[in-house]
């Protein structure tokens, strides 16, 4: 858990946010992290009306304060919130039976419980604030600097400004520079300006704590902030100007990176002016690439420390605002992925799986005893036929790509034999792939389930046998839900595996976590992923191509879209209503009946 030392013994862990979306324990964890909020408020509140009238207390509270960035921000910041009731900051209201609200700040007359709200951080913003901390004082070289990577709302500016305030405050010399691609953005009349921020905690701290004789006629400027007392400063500026090139600096950090033009350009000359530099932004690669290229270590020597804070990280995003959220932006599903789901090649239309494009074979990525064994199966009689398996963590949402194997005019009893690991040599050849790909299958251990596409069930031939006949004759079965009378929840879902769109949305998503594993299969099955590419645009078209190029490219990520689809589902609806059974009348027609079964699959 993350510490905050200076808080009461048992207020210094800040409880952990959730290991993923799909995180057993996120409930339990946000709960927590409620609990500790509401106690911690309370503290805060008596401790400061202590504080306010001991000149000895004050007196200790500074060097405290200096000591730990963390602990002056949750005990004298605050945060400018007009929608309190719903950004996962302190609601006033919750407290008036257990605080006086006019007691919040130092004076009665600065409480504003309307829009103010005590700055009372989560799990990863507490980590946000160590990380610049160790990138400050205790880290040299790349490692001085770092990059942010943010999902939306996570209050990862406001903490930047709030670290650039406290140095002015406490340590010297304490030069600091804000940047963002226009000036309005870093100083303004606006809440959404860098400065405004700045202001805002600046005036909110109790009298004792500001600098002695601070005038804001005297010492802030346009742009500029001054410490009477130890000369400190904090001056700001667009990346559109050269100033920001000029003099020397303790720290430098840009806001929203990855949206200013020239940004390696900007990363690099700023080394000549500071040794620590700092990045903050959503994800884009609309201008530059070089954040992403930090972010991901491509083609980069000397890679900064690196954070990132998820959506699920705040302890308000829950899988109800995630599903809310989404759907407010369904008109913009590109956009959704960029700025919540950290995904900046999702608006790339060219490829269908950009994201795919940032992973690479990973040999630390080995099979996992505890996480499920899935299959993914794209079939074809007289085409390919591609089969990927992956994994599953349900304790950190990761999915890997283990394996894969692909081949094409072979019936389907050929491709039992290689999942079932008993080769049928009197009526197929097997060579060097598919033994190794038998042996890699068979040390995974046993599947939990199989999935695939519907065409899977269509019968050929006099047999009237189709693929997965054929398979369950092997005892494989592959889940598949053909029901028309689905209830209402599962129906919505199960459509999405019937349309590439809503196929896509749940491969995108899950991509997010994913990782590669570096077996001769995965390495095979990750590039036709990473190829699977929409049509060119042609000059008469007016709205893009809607289905992918067909080929080997195709089958792969087929495959690999059926198994996330449907490991979507099943990560959703657990709690799916089971339809009650209806009368059928003589005679009826009989429904068609599931084959999207819920038990683990084993296979010898």
């Amino acid at each position: 858990m993350p510490l905050i030392a200076g808080l009461p013994t048992e207020l210094r862990l800040v409880p952990d946010p959730p290991l993923s979306p799909s995180d057993p324990e996120a409930d339990a964890k946000r709960a927590a992290w409620f609990a500790w909020r509401d106690q911690t408020a309370v503290w805060r509140a008596k401790h400061r009306l202590r504080v306010e009238s001991d000149r000895d207390w004050q007196r200790l509270e500074k060097r405290k304060c200096a000591l730990d960035f963390a602990y002056w921000v949750t005990t004298y910041g605050w945060v400018y919130e007009p929608r309190a009731n719903d950004a996962g900051v302190l609601d006033p209201t919750a407290f008036t039976n257990v605080i006086d609200l006019s007691q919040w700040s130092a004076n009665a007359d600065e409480a504003h419980p309307g829009d103010d709200l005590p700055f009372l951080p989560f799990g990863q913003q507490v980590e946000l604030m160590h990380f610049f901390l160790r990138c400050q004082f205790y880290q040299r070289g790349p490692l001085g600097s770092g990059l942010v990577s943010k999902t939306r709302d996570i209050g990862a500016s406001w903490i930047l400004c709030a670290f650039c305030l406290w140095g002015w405050l406490f340590h010297h010399p304490w030069q600091a520079r804000l940047l963002s691609q226009k000036q309005d953005k870093v100083d303004a009349r606006s809440p959404d300006s860098l400065f405004w921020k700045i202001d805002f905690l600046l005036t909110r701290l109790p009298n004792w704590m500001r600098p002695a004789g601070f005038d804001p006629a005297l010492h802030r400027f346009k742009l500029f902030l001054e410490n009477p007392v130890n000369g400190n400063t904090i001056g700001g500026d667009s990346t559109t100007s050269d100033s920001y090139r000029s003099g020397r600096a303790t720290l430098i950090g840009l806001d929203e990176a990855a949206h200013i033009e020239d940004f390696s350009y900007i990363w690099s000359t700023l080394s000549a002016v500071t040794n620590h530099k700092y990045a903050v932004s959503s994800e884009y690669l609309g201008n530059d690439p070089g954040f992403h290229q930090l972010r991901v270590g491509q083609e980069i020597t000397d890679r900064p420390s690196v954070i990132t804070l998820e959506w699920w990280h705040h302890p308000y995003h829950d899988d109800a605002w995630f599903a809310a959220k989404k759907a407010e932006m369904a008109l913009m599903p590109e956009q959704f992925a960029v700025e919540y789901e950290r995904d900046p090649r999702a608006a790339q239309s060219s490829w269908v799986y950009p994201r795919a494009l940032d992973l690479a074979p990973d040999p630390a990525v080995v099979r996992l005893p505890h996480a499920d064994l899935l299959i993914g199966i794209d079939p074809g009689f007289y085409d390919a036929t591609a089969i990927v398996v992956a994994q599953y963590d349900h304790g950190t949402g990761w999915l890997d790509l283990l394996d894969g194997y692909m081949n094409r005019s072979l019936p389907a009893a050929f491709y039992a034999t290689l999942l079932t690991n008993q080769p049928d040599e009197a009526n197929f050849a097997y060579g060097p792939e598919e033994w190794e790909f038998m042996a890699r299958l068979a040390g995974y251990g046993p599947v939990h389930k199989s999935f695939g596409d519907t065409y899977g069930f269509n019968t050929i031939g006099a047999t009237m046998d189709s693929f997965y006949s054929v398979l369950r004759e092997h005892g494989i079965l592959v889940n598949v839900d053909r029901r028309p009378d689905a209830p209402d929840k599962l129906a919505a879902y199960t459509r999405e595996a019937r349309t590439h769109q809503g196929r896509r949305a749940a491969t995108r998503s899950l991509l997010l976590r994913a990782r590669c594993a570096d077996t001769p299969g995965a390495r095979r099955a990750l590039r036709g992923i990473q190829d699977y590419r929409f049509p060119s645009m042609e000059r008469d078209r007016v709205s893009a191509p809607k289905t992918p190029l067909h080929g080997v490219p195709s089958h792969w990520a087929t495959a690999f879209e059926f198994l996330c689809v449907n490991l979507s589902m099943l990560l959703r609806v657990v709690d799916a209503p089971v339809a009650a059974p209806q009368r059928t009348r003589f005679g009826a027609r009989r429904a068609p009946t599931t084959r999207f079964a819920r038990a683990p699959l084993a296979v010898a």
